[in-house]
């Protein structure tokens, strides 16, 4: 049996998790983010039974994840699951706008 992975990402984001899923795909590991749930499926139930076994969390750290705030409530629910590694993938890059040194 292979572990299971949850990657979590903003709505509209799933290409941004599927490239995450691919490799890990690849080395045996069992991907669930809200586009391999099933119509009918409650992502909120798979979450909750992969976290509760302890299997890894992987946040995708869009801007448009971290500023709805969902992203640290499962993050906060992952906490009480000690075995439960999180790891938080930064997506995209920030840049200063206002860069003063040049």
């Amino acid at each position: 049996m292979s572990c299971a992975v949850l990657i979590a990402h903003a709505e509209d984001e799933e290409a941004v998790a599927e490239s995450i899923a691919v490799p890990l795909r690849q080395e045996g590991y069992e991907i669930v983010h809200a586009g391999t749930i099933f119509v009918g499926e409650s992502f909120a139930e798979q979450a909750s039974r992969i976290l509760a076994v302890g299997s890894p969390l992987i946040v995708c750290a869009t801007i448009r994840a971290l500023g709805t705030g969902w992203a640290h409530r499962l993050v906060n629910a992952a906490k009480p699951y000690v075995a439960t590694r999180v790891f938080v993938v930064q997506i995209e890059h920030r840049t200063m706008l206002n860069n003063r040194n040049g």
